[in-house]
C-alpha cells in the first residue's frame, strides 16, 4: 500500500479582507510558483480548490520539501495569516495528476487536521503519524509558524540569503551591511533556535512515516 503526505491550506478570516480578489489571484500564483520548484517531490500538484483554499499530495518522503512549502506559504502570503492541516496515509482511489478527485485516509486526515487547527486558533495540525508524533509536531510546528511570522521583512531577507549562500559574510556583502549587522537580525529572528527546531520536527516526521 502507498502513503502519501496531504496538505490543505487556507486563508484566516479571508471573508473579511479587504481585498479578498487579489488575495486569491496571489494563493494562484504561489500554487503555480509551488508547483514548478517542488515538482520532484509531489505526487499530485497544488490546486486551488475554492476561491481561498489550496491542497497537494507529496511523496511520504519528501518531509523537508512539505515544510519548505510551508514556509514558502507563510511567507509569500504576508502579512494575510494562513492555517494548515497535514495529513499522512494511503489512498482509496486512484493517483491523479492534480490533487482533486482523490480519497483516502491521507484526505480524512488532512481535513480532520485544517479542522481541529482552525477550532484551536492553531496555524498548522498534522495527523496519521501516530501518537506521540500527531501531537509533538504539531506543537512544535506551531511554535515554529509563529516564530516565522513574527520576522520582519529584513530578517526574512538575510535568513533567505544566509540559507541559498551558506555565510553571514556572503550576506553582509549581498546586502551592503556589516556582519554584526547580519548577526544581530539573526539573534533577533532566534534564527538559531527556528533551524533547531525545525531539523528536529523533520527528524519526527521520518519517524513517523518509517514506522508505518
Amino acid at each position: 500500500m502507498n502513503y502519501y503526505l496531504a496538505m490543505k491550506l487556507d486563508l484566516v478570516g479571508s471573508r473579511k479582507l479587504p481585498n479578498r480578489s487579489q488575495a486569491q489571484e496571489k494563493l494562484v500564483t504561489g500554487v503555480n510558483e509551488v508547483n514548478r520548484r517542488f515538482a520532484s517531490s509531489l505526487a499530485a500538484e497544488f490546486i486551488v480548490t475554492h476561491g481561498d483554499e489550496i491542497q497537494g499530495l507529496l511523496f511520504p518522503d519528501a518531509h523537508k520539501a512539505t515544510w519548505d512549502i510551508v514556509e514558502f506559504f507563510i511567507d509569500f502570503l504576508l502579512p494575510i495569516e494562513t492555517r494548515f492541516g497535514i495529513g499522512y496515509g494511503s489512498l482509496s482511489t486512484k493517483l491523479q495528476k492534480q490533487a482533486i478527485g482523490m480519497d483516502g485516509p491521507a484526505w480524512y486526515r488532512a481535513q480532520q487536521a485544517i479542522t481541529n487547527a482552525k477550532r484551536e486558533r492553531a496555524t498548522i495540525e498534522l495527523a496519521g503519524f501516530g501518537e506521540p508524533w500527531d501531537r509533538t509536531a504539531t506543537a512544535l510546528g506551531n511554535l515554529l509558524c509563529c516564530l516565522r511570522m513574527r520576522w520582519t521583512e529584513q530578517q526574512r531577507r538575510v535568513v533567505k540569503l544566509l540559507e541559498e549562500h551558506g555565510t553571514q559574510r556572503i550576506v553582509a556583502e549581498l546586502l551592503g551591511i556589516s556582519n554584526a549587522a547580519v548577526s544581530k537580525h539573526l539573534a533577533t529572528a532566534e534564527w538559531r533556535h527556528y533551524q533547531r527546531g525545525r531539523e528536529a520536527l523533520l527528524l519526527l516526521l521520518a519517524q513517523g512515516t518509517l514506522r508505518l
